[in-house]
């Protein structure tokens, strides 16, 4: 378990960082965009690169949720129900995710190899780093659903050994 918790701590710092800097990317970017409209100079690329950042953003921080476990839950509901049950419900949703996620791989790597061919317009890349976070996502989705998994089933069964019956 040491070793998948040193990977754990490696890719949350990489996730961590790859949000940093692409939220301070795509600040600066629209900061420089403001200023160069103002002076009637346009960026011709800037469009286009806020939006390949964001892209990026948001799938890498969708996994960044998974990895804290804050998806979507309807807490509400489920905090009423007993641990046992909380935990089974927990594992289905991860198990859905899992499931998803493999859908999101097959064809999100479909969609951005096909995509490979195309060009950005006002940018010198490929359209397929538009299309890649998605399945860089469902990879990064699954191992945060496996590694939360592993700790909820582990936490489970220590509190079954030190307090007895989790049927409460």
């Amino acid at each position: 378990m040491k070793a998948l918790e040193i990977v754990n701590n490696c890719i949350r710092i990489i996730e961590n960082v790859v949000l940093s800097i692409g939220v301070a990317a795509m600040v600066f970017i629209v900061g420089a965009q403001v200023f160069c409209r103002r002076i009637h100079m346009p960026l011709q690329s800037g469009d286009e690169l806020c939006r390949l950042f964001m892209l990026w953003i948001t799938c890498i921080g969708a996994a960044a949720a998974t990895r804290e476990s804050q998806n979507i839950k309807l807490t509400m509901l489920t905090n009423h129900f007993p641990k046992r049950v909380m935990l089974f419900l927990d594992i289905i949703i991860y198990c859905l995710m899992i499931a998803f996620s493999v859908f999101l791989i097959r064809y999100g790597t479909y969609f951005a190899i096909q995509k490979g061919v195309l060009k950005m317009s006002t940018l010198p890349f490929s359209q397929f780093w538009l299309a890649i976070p998605i399945p860089v996502f469902a990879v990064l989705c699954i191992y945060h659903s496996i590694y939360n998994m592993i700790a909820m089933i582990k936490d489970s069964k220590n509190k079954d050994c030190t307090e007895g019956s989790v049927l409460e």
